[in-house]
């Protein structure tokens, strides 16, 4: 009968599949955190990009907000269309719908959709225009149409799926009315689905916060 080898037989020993199998492990772990650094590094790289295109573009279009995702829907054009948008001008402004349908981007645009905006003295701009601008109400940009402007030259806003005017207190003197403090510019050029990711993040962040 053979005898069992002592313990300390084996003492210091360490079969090659081991060494292989820690090695293996080790090279694993290494290549995960080199993804990972890489990962980091790509989404550092693409936020830089974004920042700088942003601030480029800003100084080529003269605007603080050169891009900007749409995330409302006050401005989709669907089956309310005839009496929210042409029937509301035509009856309160005596535009013809020819003359709407000259005006830009005349089928609206969605949420998910981009506009490049343009800074333009307010003097510059002619009813049928999508400007953006703010409220001191209402801190995130909005996106409008300009559909009329008075004699001392001050555009009032309106979203063609919206069923009235924007509440702009230099229209409405009552106690609901919203004091615009900015125009960032003008829409000069509209791309579908562009915003669709911050769209979404937006969404999730609302539904995270219970909003």
């Amino acid at each position: 009968m053979h005898k069992k080898p002592d313990s300390r037989a084996f003492e210091g020993f360490t079969p090659d599949c081991i060494c292989n199998g820690e090695r293996r492990k080790q090279g694993e772990s290494m290549i995960d955190k080199k993804e990972i650094w890489e990962n980091i590094k790509y989404i550092a790289i693409g936020i830089i990009f974004a920042v700088a295109l942003n601030k480029g573009m800003g100084l080529i279009l003269h605007t603080d907000l050169p891009i900007v995702a749409v995330m409302s829907g006050s401005m989709v054009h669907d089956a309310t269309t005839p009496y929210r948008h042409y029937q509301f001008l035509e009856e309160n402004f005596n535009y013809s719908k020819e003359e709407i349908d000259s005006w830009q981007i005349k089928n609206g645009f969605r949420p998910g959709d981009v506009l490049i905006i343009k800074g333009i003295p307010q003097d510059e701009l002619k009813v049928g225009d999508v400007i953006v601008f703010t409220y001191e109400v209402q801190p995130v940009p909005i996106i409008h149409r300009i559909i009329y402007i008075d004699e001392k030259g001050y555009p009032f806003t309106k979203g063609d799926h919206n069923p009235v005017m924007d509440p702009d207190c230099n229209l409405n003197q009552g106690t609901v009315c919203w004091k615009r403090t900015d125009i960032k510019g003008k829409a000069v050029l509209w791309v579908p689905w562009l915003g669709l990711p911050k769209l979404i993040l937006f969404n999730i962040i609302a539904f995270l916060r219970g909003g």
